[in-house]
């Protein structure tokens, strides 16, 4: 399955895109935000894994809700054509003095997309050695 996002990214009205793609973004939106760990870049093992049940899940889920069939590898495509068309549109600096709108599922993306804790100051999960 392909990710189709609506063409014109510098359009102000949300009525450009296709009514059927941006409900089919929206479902997924809302699935993919029970699954918090799918937005993950850690690559420790113990996280590796919760991704892989979680991307497990989703796949199960999206299947149950549209009949559409994706593996991992297809669902992370999907995930990061999504991260980077929402990332390009909230971009501050690119769209300079613009009135930002977003569709609704653009909103939900946004929301996973900012962190919850600031990581340079947070603590790394895993274990931690020191030999004195």
């Amino acid at each position: 399955m392909s990710s189709a996002f609506c063409q014109k990214m510098d359009s102000e009205d949300e009525n450009s895109c296709d009514e059927g793609i941006l409900s089919n973004q929206l479902q997924f939106t809302t699935i993919i935000k029970e699954y918090p760990s799918l937005f993950e870049k850690s690559q420790l093992p113990l996280l590796k894994a919760a991704k892989t049940k979680a991307a497990e899940s989703v796949i199960l889920e999206w299947k149950l809700q549209t009949g559409h069939e994706l593996d991992i590898k297809s669902l992370l495509k999907k995930i990061g054509n999504m991260k980077t068309f929402v990332k390009k549109k909230i971009d501050t600096n690119r769209t300079g003095n613009r009135k930002i709108i977003l569709t609704e599922w653009e909103k939900q993306f946004a929301d996973l997309l900012k962190p919850k804790t600031n990581p340079t100051l947070s603590k790394v999960a895993g274990k931690t050695y020191f030999k004195i």
